[in-house]
Protein backbone atom coordinates (compact mmCIF):
# COMPACT_ATOMS: atom_id res chain seq x y z
CA UNK A 1 0.00 0.00 0.00
CA UNK A 2 1.21 3.00 -0.92
CA UNK A 3 2.32 6.38 1.11
CA UNK A 4 -1.16 7.91 -0.21
CA UNK A 5 -3.06 5.12 0.45
CA UNK A 6 -1.97 4.92 4.14
CA UNK A 7 -1.48 8.36 5.31
CA UNK A 8 0.53 8.95 8.32
CA UNK A 9 -1.90 10.17 11.14
CA UNK A 10 -2.71 13.38 12.16
CA UNK A 11 -1.53 13.72 15.60
CA UNK A 12 -0.81 17.00 15.93
CA UNK A 13 -3.01 20.84 14.79
CA UNK A 14 -0.67 23.80 13.56
CA UNK A 15 -2.68 26.59 14.47
CA UNK A 16 -1.25 28.93 11.73
CA UNK A 17 -1.00 32.33 11.30
CA UNK A 18 0.86 35.42 9.68
CA UNK A 19 1.51 38.55 11.28
CA UNK A 20 1.93 42.07 10.45
CA UNK A 21 5.39 41.80 10.17
CA UNK A 22 4.87 39.10 7.73
CA UNK A 23 6.50 36.08 10.40
CA UNK A 24 4.17 33.46 10.36
CA UNK A 25 3.77 32.10 13.80
CA UNK A 26 1.48 28.81 15.17
CA UNK A 27 0.46 27.09 18.34
CA UNK A 28 0.03 23.29 18.39
CA UNK A 29 -2.37 21.36 19.67
CA UNK A 30 -3.72 17.83 20.05
CA UNK A 31 -6.69 16.57 17.89
CA UNK A 32 -9.02 15.84 20.69
CA UNK A 33 -7.91 20.07 22.19
CA UNK A 34 -8.51 20.61 18.15
CA UNK A 35 -12.40 19.27 18.42
CA UNK A 36 -12.93 21.50 21.34
CA UNK A 37 -11.57 24.64 19.57
CA UNK A 38 -13.91 24.44 16.53
CA UNK A 39 -16.64 24.47 19.07
CA UNK A 40 -15.44 27.40 21.13
CA UNK A 41 -12.26 29.39 19.42
CA UNK A 42 -9.03 29.52 21.57
CA UNK A 43 -7.79 32.39 22.91
CA UNK A 44 -4.29 34.13 21.77
CA UNK A 45 -2.57 37.30 23.40
CA UNK A 46 -3.85 40.38 21.43
CA UNK A 47 -0.37 41.96 21.05
CA UNK A 48 0.97 38.73 19.19
CA UNK A 49 0.59 39.78 15.50
CA UNK A 50 1.96 43.32 16.84
CA UNK A 51 6.16 42.28 17.16
CA UNK A 52 8.55 43.95 14.83
CA UNK A 53 10.69 41.91 12.88
CA UNK A 54 13.62 42.51 14.66
CA UNK A 55 11.78 41.43 18.04
CA UNK A 56 11.28 43.20 21.25
CA UNK A 57 8.19 44.06 22.77
CA UNK A 58 5.03 43.90 20.73
CA UNK A 59 4.16 47.47 19.42
CA UNK A 60 0.50 47.42 20.75
CA UNK A 61 1.55 46.76 23.70
CA UNK A 62 1.58 43.72 26.39
CA UNK A 63 -2.68 43.52 27.22
CA UNK A 64 -5.76 41.84 25.87
CA UNK A 65 -6.87 38.94 24.19
CA UNK A 66 -8.54 37.59 21.12
CA UNK A 67 -10.05 34.05 20.04
CA UNK A 68 -9.08 32.12 16.90
CA UNK A 69 -11.57 30.29 14.79
CA UNK A 70 -10.37 27.62 12.70
CA UNK A 71 -11.71 27.80 8.93
CA UNK A 72 -14.52 24.97 8.36
CA UNK A 73 -12.18 22.73 5.93
CA UNK A 74 -10.57 20.02 7.90
CA UNK A 75 -6.75 20.60 8.58
CA UNK A 76 -4.75 20.01 5.29
CA UNK A 77 -1.94 16.94 6.29
CA UNK A 78 1.84 19.20 5.96
CA UNK A 79 4.50 16.64 3.57
CA UNK A 80 7.01 18.00 5.51
CA UNK A 81 5.49 17.71 8.78
CA UNK A 82 4.61 14.00 8.92
CA UNK A 83 1.50 13.79 11.17
CA UNK A 84 1.34 17.49 11.26
CA UNK A 85 -2.59 18.63 10.24
CA UNK A 86 -2.21 22.70 8.90
CA UNK A 87 -5.60 25.01 9.91
CA UNK A 88 -5.74 28.46 9.30
CA UNK A 89 -8.68 30.87 11.09
CA UNK A 90 -9.99 33.89 11.71
CA UNK A 91 -9.63 36.15 14.88
CA UNK A 92 -12.47 37.61 16.29
CA UNK A 93 -12.45 40.32 19.40
CA UNK A 94 -14.31 39.23 23.07
CA UNK A 95 -17.87 40.68 21.41
CA UNK A 96 -17.51 38.69 18.37
CA UNK A 97 -16.13 41.35 15.78
CA UNK A 98 -13.27 40.99 13.92
CA UNK A 99 -10.03 41.49 15.26
CA UNK A 100 -8.86 44.57 13.62
CA UNK A 101 -5.32 43.81 13.49
CA UNK A 102 -5.39 40.02 11.52
CA UNK A 103 -4.20 40.33 8.00
CA UNK A 104 -5.98 37.50 6.62
CA UNK A 105 -8.90 39.02 8.38
CA UNK A 106 -8.88 42.06 6.52
CA UNK A 107 -8.03 40.33 3.28
CA UNK A 108 -11.48 38.35 4.29
CA UNK A 109 -13.47 41.68 4.59
CA UNK A 110 -11.96 42.93 1.42
CA UNK A 111 -12.80 40.38 -0.54
CA UNK A 112 -16.80 40.83 0.31
CA UNK A 113 -16.33 44.17 -2.09
CA UNK A 114 -15.43 42.15 -5.27
CA UNK A 115 -18.15 42.94 -7.46
CA UNK A 116 -18.47 42.07 -11.19
CA UNK A 117 -14.71 41.33 -11.51
CA UNK A 118 -12.41 37.82 -10.19
CA UNK A 119 -8.91 38.19 -9.60
CA UNK A 120 -6.69 35.71 -10.66
CA UNK A 121 -3.62 35.32 -9.44
CA UNK A 122 -0.19 33.48 -9.07
CA UNK A 123 3.11 34.19 -7.28
CA UNK A 124 6.96 34.23 -8.30
CA UNK A 125 9.01 32.87 -4.80
CA UNK A 126 12.74 34.26 -5.56
CA UNK A 127 15.16 33.48 -2.69
CA UNK A 128 18.47 31.65 -1.51
CA UNK A 129 19.51 28.63 -0.46
CA UNK A 130 22.18 28.70 1.85
CA UNK A 131 24.65 26.86 3.43
CA UNK A 132 24.68 27.18 7.72
CA UNK A 133 27.33 29.53 7.40
CA UNK A 134 25.60 31.83 4.88
CA UNK A 135 26.88 30.61 1.41
CA UNK A 136 25.48 29.78 -1.25
CA UNK A 137 24.78 26.44 -1.92
CA UNK A 138 25.94 26.02 -5.59
CA UNK A 139 27.09 28.81 -8.10
CA UNK A 140 24.72 28.73 -10.84
CA UNK A 141 23.52 31.95 -12.58
CA UNK A 142 20.53 32.23 -14.36
CA UNK A 143 18.77 29.28 -15.42
CA UNK A 144 21.57 27.57 -15.85
CA UNK A 145 21.42 23.46 -15.68
CA UNK A 146 23.99 22.83 -13.26
CA UNK A 147 20.27 23.15 -10.31
CA UNK A 148 19.49 19.47 -11.79
CA UNK A 149 21.84 17.84 -10.08
CA UNK A 150 23.32 17.30 -6.01
CA UNK A 151 21.90 18.82 -2.86
CA UNK A 152 19.41 22.06 -5.26
CA UNK A 153 18.17 19.44 -7.17
CA UNK A 154 16.79 17.08 -4.03
CA UNK A 155 15.95 20.64 -2.57
CA UNK A 156 13.66 21.56 -5.75
CA UNK A 157 12.47 18.02 -5.80
CA UNK A 158 11.29 17.77 -2.57
CA UNK A 159 9.34 21.56 -2.25
CA UNK A 160 7.51 20.70 -5.79
CA UNK A 161 6.52 16.85 -4.29
CA UNK A 162 5.21 18.66 -1.17
CA UNK A 163 3.59 21.31 -2.58
CA UNK A 164 1.76 19.05 -5.57
CA UNK A 165 1.12 16.59 -2.46
CA UNK A 166 -1.50 19.69 -0.95
CA UNK A 167 -3.09 20.69 -4.29
CA UNK A 168 -0.79 23.80 -5.25
CA UNK A 169 -0.33 23.91 -8.70
CA UNK A 170 3.71 24.81 -9.60
CA UNK A 171 4.14 26.54 -12.51
CA UNK A 172 8.38 26.37 -13.25
CA UNK A 173 11.36 26.06 -11.17
CA UNK A 174 14.74 27.42 -12.40
CA UNK A 175 17.63 28.99 -11.06
CA UNK A 176 17.73 32.81 -10.55
CA UNK A 177 20.33 35.48 -11.40
CA UNK A 178 22.97 34.78 -8.67
CA UNK A 179 24.51 32.14 -6.85
CA UNK A 180 22.45 30.24 -4.97
CA UNK A 181 19.56 31.96 -5.72
CA UNK A 182 16.22 30.05 -7.25
CA UNK A 183 12.44 30.83 -8.14
CA UNK A 184 9.59 28.91 -8.11
CA UNK A 185 6.21 29.88 -9.48
CA UNK A 186 3.12 28.52 -8.04
CA UNK A 187 -0.65 29.21 -9.52
CA UNK A 188 -2.51 30.40 -11.09
CA UNK A 189 -5.49 30.26 -7.97
CA UNK A 190 -9.13 30.90 -9.10
CA UNK A 191 -11.76 31.81 -6.35
CA UNK A 192 -10.78 32.54 -3.38
CA UNK A 193 -8.07 34.93 -2.46
CA UNK A 194 -7.76 34.19 0.45
CA UNK A 195 -7.02 30.32 -0.21
CA UNK A 196 -4.36 32.25 -2.54
CA UNK A 197 -2.81 33.81 -0.23
CA UNK A 198 -2.77 30.69 2.25
CA UNK A 199 -1.15 29.21 -0.37
CA UNK A 200 1.92 31.56 -0.65
CA UNK A 201 2.12 31.54 2.88
CA UNK A 202 2.10 27.33 2.74
CA UNK A 203 4.61 26.84 -0.26
CA UNK A 204 7.07 29.69 1.93
CA UNK A 205 7.06 27.05 4.73
CA UNK A 206 7.60 23.96 2.54
CA UNK A 207 10.71 26.05 0.92
CA UNK A 208 11.91 26.57 4.53
CA UNK A 209 10.87 23.07 5.86
CA UNK A 210 12.60 20.82 3.21
CA UNK A 211 15.81 23.35 3.51
CA UNK A 212 16.04 22.68 7.07
CA UNK A 213 15.91 18.77 6.18
CA UNK A 214 19.24 19.29 4.21
CA UNK A 215 21.16 21.33 6.52
CA UNK A 216 20.46 24.43 4.49
CA UNK A 217 18.74 27.85 4.97
CA UNK A 218 16.15 29.06 2.55
CA UNK A 219 15.70 33.15 2.93
CA UNK A 220 13.46 35.45 1.32
CA UNK A 221 15.34 38.80 2.76
CA UNK A 222 15.01 41.36 -0.59
CA UNK A 223 18.85 42.53 -0.49
CA UNK A 224 20.94 39.82 1.80
CA UNK A 225 24.26 40.77 -0.65
CA UNK A 226 25.19 44.12 -2.73
CA UNK A 227 24.92 41.52 -6.34
CA UNK A 228 21.95 39.95 -5.45
CA UNK A 229 17.87 41.13 -4.82
CA UNK A 230 15.06 39.01 -4.52
CA UNK A 231 11.27 40.25 -5.57
CA UNK A 232 8.25 38.52 -4.52
CA UNK A 233 6.22 39.49 -8.22
CA UNK A 234 2.47 38.64 -8.01
CA UNK A 235 0.91 38.27 -11.44
CA UNK A 236 -3.05 39.06 -11.74
CA UNK A 237 -5.42 38.43 -13.94
CA UNK A 238 -8.66 39.96 -14.43
CA UNK A 239 -11.84 37.97 -15.08
CA UNK A 240 -15.66 38.62 -15.22
CA UNK A 241 -17.87 36.39 -13.20
CA UNK A 242 -18.64 34.35 -16.21
CA UNK A 243 -14.27 34.33 -16.74
CA UNK A 244 -13.99 36.12 -19.87
CA UNK A 245 -10.59 38.15 -19.66
CA UNK A 246 -12.18 41.87 -18.53
CA UNK A 247 -9.34 43.41 -21.03
CA UNK A 248 -11.28 42.02 -23.83
CA UNK A 249 -14.67 41.72 -22.34
CA UNK A 250 -15.14 45.36 -20.38
CA UNK A 251 -11.59 46.91 -21.29
CA UNK A 252 -12.29 50.34 -19.68
CA UNK A 253 -13.40 48.48 -16.68
CA UNK A 254 -10.24 46.30 -16.97
CA UNK A 255 -8.12 49.77 -17.17
CA UNK A 256 -9.67 51.38 -14.52
CA UNK A 257 -9.21 48.90 -11.77
CA UNK A 258 -5.42 48.97 -13.00
CA UNK A 259 -5.32 52.78 -13.06
CA UNK A 260 -6.79 52.39 -9.44
CA UNK A 261 -3.73 50.06 -8.37
CA UNK A 262 -0.88 52.32 -10.30
CA UNK A 263 -2.54 55.46 -8.47
CA UNK A 264 -2.11 54.32 -4.93
CA UNK A 265 1.28 52.44 -5.58
CA UNK A 266 3.09 55.54 -3.88
CA UNK A 267 0.30 54.88 -0.36
CA UNK A 268 0.95 51.13 -0.50
CA UNK A 269 5.03 50.77 -0.96
CA UNK A 270 4.79 50.56 2.44
CA UNK A 271 2.90 47.10 2.65
CA UNK A 272 4.43 45.88 -0.61
CA UNK A 273 8.17 46.35 0.54
CA UNK A 274 7.77 47.10 4.69
CA UNK A 275 11.63 46.75 5.70
CA UNK A 276 14.67 49.06 5.38
CA UNK A 277 16.53 46.55 3.49
CA UNK A 278 13.53 46.47 0.83
CA UNK A 279 14.34 49.90 -0.35
CA UNK A 280 17.80 48.57 -0.98
CA UNK A 281 16.36 46.33 -3.27
CA UNK A 282 13.84 49.07 -4.95
CA UNK A 283 15.92 51.60 -6.18
CA UNK A 284 15.78 52.65 -10.21
CA UNK A 285 18.29 51.10 -12.78
CA UNK A 286 17.71 47.70 -10.58
CA UNK A 287 14.50 46.30 -12.78
CA UNK A 288 13.13 46.00 -9.46
CA UNK A 289 10.11 47.73 -10.87
CA UNK A 290 10.99 51.15 -8.77
CA UNK A 291 9.09 53.84 -10.91
CA UNK A 292 5.40 54.34 -10.94
CA UNK A 293 4.06 53.94 -14.14
CA UNK A 294 3.04 50.87 -16.51
CA UNK A 295 5.30 49.12 -19.00
CA UNK A 296 5.79 45.83 -21.41
CA UNK A 297 9.01 44.25 -21.63
CA UNK A 298 10.49 47.28 -19.44
CA UNK A 299 11.12 45.76 -16.02
CA UNK A 300 11.67 48.89 -14.85
CA UNK A 301 7.64 49.54 -14.44
CA UNK A 302 6.33 48.85 -11.39
CA UNK A 303 3.32 47.37 -13.36
CA UNK A 304 4.59 45.10 -16.09
CA UNK A 305 1.81 44.35 -19.18
CA UNK A 306 1.76 40.59 -20.04
CA UNK A 307 -0.11 40.34 -23.49
CA UNK A 308 -0.33 37.66 -26.35
CA UNK A 309 0.42 37.58 -29.69
CA UNK A 310 -1.82 40.10 -30.51
CA UNK A 311 -0.77 42.72 -28.11
CA UNK A 312 -3.82 42.20 -26.39
CA UNK A 313 -3.29 42.24 -22.20
CA UNK A 314 -3.80 38.87 -20.74
CA UNK A 315 -2.61 39.94 -17.47
CA UNK A 316 -0.22 42.14 -15.42
CA UNK A 317 2.63 41.70 -13.09
CA UNK A 318 3.18 43.81 -9.60
CA UNK A 319 7.53 44.23 -9.75
CA UNK A 320 8.11 46.58 -6.21
CA UNK A 321 6.79 43.76 -3.77
CA UNK A 322 9.55 41.54 -1.80
CA UNK A 323 9.67 38.82 0.46
CA UNK A 324 9.08 40.18 3.82
CA UNK A 325 5.41 41.56 2.58
CA UNK A 326 2.03 39.76 4.15
CA UNK A 327 0.56 38.57 1.20
CA UNK A 328 -3.25 38.94 2.86
CA UNK A 329 -1.89 42.73 3.12
CA UNK A 330 -0.83 43.14 -0.21
CA UNK A 331 -3.77 41.54 -1.80
CA UNK A 332 -6.49 43.03 0.28
CA UNK A 333 -4.61 46.76 -0.71
CA UNK A 334 -4.96 46.05 -4.60
CA UNK A 335 -8.20 44.80 -4.47
CA UNK A 336 -9.46 48.12 -2.22
CA UNK A 337 -7.28 49.80 -4.78
CA UNK A 338 -8.44 48.53 -7.88
CA UNK A 339 -11.98 48.58 -7.06
CA UNK A 340 -11.89 52.47 -6.34
CA UNK A 341 -10.53 52.89 -9.68
CA UNK A 342 -13.03 50.80 -11.26
CA UNK A 343 -15.73 52.44 -9.36
CA UNK A 344 -13.94 56.05 -10.09
CA UNK A 345 -13.58 54.87 -14.28
CA UNK A 346 -9.80 56.27 -13.59
CA UNK A 347 -8.28 56.42 -17.06
CA UNK A 348 -5.25 54.23 -17.19
CA UNK A 349 -1.75 56.14 -18.55
CA UNK A 350 0.32 55.00 -21.96
CA UNK A 351 2.91 52.43 -21.51
CA UNK A 352 6.46 53.70 -20.70
CA UNK A 353 9.12 52.12 -22.69
CA UNK A 354 12.34 53.36 -22.02
CA UNK A 355 14.21 55.32 -18.92
CA UNK A 356 16.68 57.97 -19.18
CA UNK A 357 15.60 58.74 -22.53
CA UNK A 358 17.93 62.56 -23.09
CA UNK A 359 15.18 65.17 -23.06
CA UNK A 360 12.62 63.21 -21.68
CA UNK A 361 11.47 63.19 -18.01
CA UNK A 362 11.59 59.69 -16.12
CA UNK A 363 7.99 58.74 -14.83
CA UNK A 364 8.15 59.29 -11.29
CA UNK A 365 9.99 56.95 -8.49
CA UNK A 366 7.99 54.90 -5.75
CA UNK A 367 9.81 56.06 -2.01
CA UNK A 368 13.54 55.07 -1.84
CA UNK A 369 13.65 54.50 1.97
CA UNK A 370 11.76 53.17 4.75
CA UNK A 371 11.50 56.67 6.38
CA UNK A 372 9.77 58.29 3.03
CA UNK A 373 7.65 55.52 2.78
CA UNK A 374 6.45 55.59 6.00
CA UNK A 375 5.82 59.66 5.68
CA UNK A 376 3.50 58.64 2.38
CA UNK A 377 1.49 55.71 3.84
CA UNK A 378 0.86 58.18 7.29
CA UNK A 379 -0.77 60.83 5.36
CA UNK A 380 -2.79 58.99 3.12
CA UNK A 381 -6.07 59.39 3.57
CA UNK A 382 -6.89 56.67 1.51
CA UNK A 383 -5.30 54.39 4.06
CA UNK A 384 -6.82 55.88 6.96
CA UNK A 385 -9.87 54.48 5.48
CA UNK A 386 -8.96 50.97 4.15
CA UNK A 387 -7.04 49.80 7.29
CA UNK A 388 -9.03 51.85 10.16
CA UNK A 389 -7.65 53.78 13.06
CA UNK A 390 -6.26 50.72 14.72
CA UNK A 391 -4.45 48.73 12.14
CA UNK A 392 -3.63 52.16 10.16
CA UNK A 393 -1.45 53.41 13.52
CA UNK A 394 0.25 49.98 13.95
CA UNK A 395 1.68 50.09 10.79
CA UNK A 396 2.92 53.63 11.26
CA UNK A 397 4.10 52.73 15.08
CA UNK A 398 5.73 49.17 13.95
CA UNK A 399 7.55 50.76 10.60
CA UNK A 400 8.87 53.72 12.47
CA UNK A 401 10.21 51.22 15.14
CA UNK A 402 12.33 48.73 12.69
CA UNK A 403 13.30 51.96 11.09
CA UNK A 404 14.74 53.36 13.81
CA UNK A 405 16.83 49.68 14.25
CA UNK A 406 17.63 49.74 10.70
CA UNK A 407 19.08 53.39 10.71
CA UNK A 408 20.72 52.27 14.45
CA UNK A 409 24.14 51.73 15.05
CA UNK A 410 23.94 48.21 15.16
CA UNK A 411 26.18 46.69 12.36
CA UNK A 412 24.32 46.59 8.88
CA UNK A 413 26.02 42.83 8.81
CA UNK A 414 24.50 41.98 11.92
CA UNK A 415 20.81 43.43 10.32
CA UNK A 416 21.37 41.63 7.51
CA UNK A 417 22.29 38.35 9.09
CA UNK A 418 18.61 38.92 11.61
CA UNK A 419 17.03 39.12 8.32
CA UNK A 420 17.85 36.28 6.44
CA UNK A 421 17.27 34.47 9.24
CA UNK A 422 13.57 35.88 9.97
CA UNK A 423 12.75 35.60 6.45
Amino acid sequence: MSDKENPTPIEHIQLTYTDCSNITRCHVVRPDMFARVVKTGLSFPRPTFTFPWMGGAPVAGPTGQVTFRPDASPPLPAPWLPGVGLSFGLFEEDDGSPFSLCPRTFLHKQESRLKGVRMVLGFELEFLLLNEDRTPVDNSTYSESKILRGKTWKFLCGVVAALEAIGIPVWRYHSEGAAGQLEVAIGPFMGSLLKAADALVLARQAIYHEAAALGCIASFCPKPFQDIASGAHMHISLETDEGANLFQASPKEAQGFLAGILSRLPDLILILSPTGNSYERLQPSSISGAYQCIGGENREAAIRLIKNRDELIQRFEMRPIDGTANPYLIIGSFLAAGMEGLENRSILPEEVTDFNVPGKKNPPPLPSSLAEAIRTFSVSEFNKELYGPELFKLFVDMRTRENEFWESDESMENKIKLLIHRY
